[in-house]
């Protein structure tokens, strides 16, 4: 699902980010990064990361990130401001439950 973040210049966000290094990555190493949608409750929306060595065939890094969408200084959901990405972020939810 592609959002444009152009779209959220009236939005911001508080972030939390949990990290866990598990391998060094060395500068010609190949990175691969998955990102995956975890929860999603409108106001608020976490990501898991993992980051992938495809050189030495390992995880690198595993990463958990929470954001909170803000308007004028209040937590604000997603559907009031972009009721388009809002389904779209419902229905990506749905289908990995099915």
């Amino acid at each position: 699902m592609a959002l444009s973040f152009s779209r959220f210049k009236s939005v911001s966000s508080k972030s939390w980010i949990n990290i866990k290094y598990v391998r060094p990555v060395e500068f010609d190493d190949a990175v691969e990064i998955k990102v995956d949608v975890l929860k999603y409750s409108g106001a608020v929306i976490e990501f898991s990361y993992e980051f992938y060595n495809r050189m030495k065939d390992e995880i690198c890094v595993k990463a958990t990130s929470k954001h909170c969408f803000i308007q004028n200084g209040r937590p604000t959901s997603l559907k009031k401001f972009l009721p388009e990405s809002d389904s779209a972020m419902r229905k990506l939810l749905e289908n990995k439950g099915e």
